[in-house]
């Protein structure tokens, strides 16, 4: 481009100079921008890897303080107090805790928080390693339930945590009898389990019983398993005598809890989780066990029942089919009889059918079929000892047929006597046959008797028959002896003198001495009866 010219020369002007300004960031600038990113990103950091605020509420806190308490898991540190206070209405103490982040996943309804300190139970010594330590706030997580970041805190705790395996049941009692939290559950007399927890039932008519059974015995609960108390002293009185039975000395004092699976031919598989089960007061009640289904029957008894009492068993040969459920007296007006009606309640659950269904409980069940066979109930004797009575079905084979009937709302038993009332009623009925003999006039006769023979014996021609009688006696008591004296000792020489003639086994010489017996026998028979009709004349008219 050609330069201007200058008006004033008439030359070319010289070029001019431009200024341009170039604006540039200073490097001092660099360091606070450095110093607000990382800032930046340790605040980001903090923020994305601060773990959960959780709010926890006791009713005491006693040795929890603000930014010296931690928060444990297995003895293991997870986060720190950092907060505590009053609730508002001054009724709990509100404990403000940071916990870690990869806690968050198990901060749940189910989570439990408690103060762990030194304490001494039944059960044992726990928390010993706070003595040194302090206090601290221990955890147990859990993934059920819904997410929660308050929670209400154990004043003791749990004797059962997320980690342990096992499986929880409930048991179902009328009474805690001598249970309590911490109480063992024995299987064969080795502890698997504890009790957790109880409560009163929702309808108030019993007890719930939590407890806990540890792997792998849990996986021997089944439907059929049978739980009991076995605490205490057993006493038990058996045809050997007595029989005690006594527990460890812990369940003794804070009473434990036995199961047992029964052998079955169909056996079940492991019970689920929280299965409930009743709890009997005793080993025994295991056996005596009631059924759901039960069916009412009346006996009637006109004898004493002292000895019946409401709960007495109801036995078929000695196996226990029910019990005594009331016993009552009624006066008939009109005819001023006493009917002692007594309530019966029978589990044909216990009885097992074969070949079929149980009868309709309508047309008087198994009952009044058996009832048709010849069953009848009576009384009996249970123990000498105390004289308690139960009711006894038994078949009797002097029972006539006859068909169950019906009074009211209940079936009837037919009922026979007692032993000792049969007994009474024999006895009863001989003494009147007594009472019907002559009595007065058979002794009349007796007497008449008497005075005949003895004027009989005083008459003088009896007294020279009977002397006559014992002169004729002492002849043939003298023929006799002669007879013994003559007659045996020539015998004998005539059967030497044979003997010289014949020998020893000849047919003469044993037909000689078999008769020579023969004689002998007859002697002595002779003298037997000469002696006794010497001693007895007067059995020559009354004989022997």
């Amino acid at each position: 481009m050609a330069q201007p010219l200058n008006p004033e020369t008439g030359a070319q002007a010289p070029p001019s100079a431009t200024v341009s300004r170039t604006r540039r960031i200073s490097i001092v600038w660099l360091i606070p921008l450095v110093a607000a990113l990382i800032g930046g990103w340790l605040a980001y950091k903090a923020v994305t890897e601060q773990g959960p605020m959780v709010a926890i509420s006791f009713k005491t806190a006693g040795g929890v303080k603000a930014g010296q308490t931690k928060v444990k898991y297995k003895d293991v540190e997870v986060g720190e107090v950092m907060k505590v206070e009053l609730s508002r209405d001054l009724k709990e103490v509100i404990v403000s805790a940071r916990l870690d982040k990869d806690t968050l996943p198990h901060l749940t309804t189910a989570t439990r928080f408690w103060v762990e300190r030194p304490r001494i139970t039944l059960q044992g010594i726990s928390g010993l390693g706070t003595l040194t330590a302090g206090v601290h706030i221990a955890m147990d997580p859990s993934e059920k339930g819904d997410p929660s970041l308050s929670f209400d805190g154990l004043e003791q705790p749990p004797l059962v945590t997320q980690g342990d395996e096992g499986a929880l049941f409930v048991l179902n009692a009328e009474t805690l009898e001598s249970l309590s939290v911490g109480s063992p559950v024995t299987r064969r007399q080795i502890q698997v389990g504890q009790v957790v927890g109880y409560e009163l039932a929702p309808d108030d008519r019993g007890v719930k019983i939590h407890i806990f059974i540890e792997s792998p015995h849990h996986r021997e609960v089944r439907t059929e398993t049978r739980f009991w108390v076995s605490s205490g002293v057993e006493l038990k009185l058996t045809a050997d005598g007595f029989d005690v039975k006594t527990q460890s000395v812990a369940s003794l004092i804070v009473g434990a809890v036995a199961f047992e699976t029964p052998d079955s031919l169909h056996p079940s598989g492991p019970a689920p989780e929280n299965a409930a089960f009743e709890l009997f007061s005793s080993r025994e009640a295991v056996a005596n066990r009631e059924f759901v289904e039960k069916e009412q029957y009346v006996l009637y008894f006109q004898g004493s029942v002292r000895g019946l009492s409401v709960g007495a068993p109801v036995e078929f040969r000695g196996i226990r089919i029910g019990q005594v459920t009331d016993v009552n007296l009624q006066l008939n007006v009109e005819t001023y009889r006493f009917d002692i009606p007594v309530m019966v309640e029978i589990e044909p659950g216990r009885i097992e059918i074969l070949d079929g269904d149980l009868p309709a409980p309508d047309n008087g069940g198994v009952i009044g079929q058996l009832i048709e066979k010849g069953l009848r109930g009576q009384l009996k004797t249970g123990s000498l000892l105390t004289g308690q009575l139960f009711v006894d079905l038994d078949f009797k084979k002097e029972a006539k047929p006859m068909a169950m009937v019906r009074q009211g709302d209940f079936w009837v038993i037919p009922t026979v006597p007692t032993s000792m009332d049969v007994l009474a009623n024999r006895l009863k009925d001989f003494l009147a046959q007594i009472e019907t003999w002559p009595i007065e006039e058979l002794g009349a006769d007796v007497g008449e008797a008497v005075k005949s023979l003895k004027t009989i014996m005083a008459s003088d021609d009896l007294r020279q028959s009977v002397a006559h009688i014992e002169k004729t006696l002492a002849d043939l008591e003298g023929a006799a002896r002669r007879l013994n004296r003559n007659l045996i000792p020539e015998a004998s020489g005539v059967v030497r003198k044979a003997g010289d003639l014949v020998e020893k086994n000849a047919p003469l010489y044993l037909d000689l001495k078999q008769l020579l017996q023969e004689v002998s026998a007859a002697a002595r028979a002779v003298r037997s009866t000469a002696d006794y009709l010497g001693r007895h004349p007067e059995s020559l008219i009354r004989g022997k």
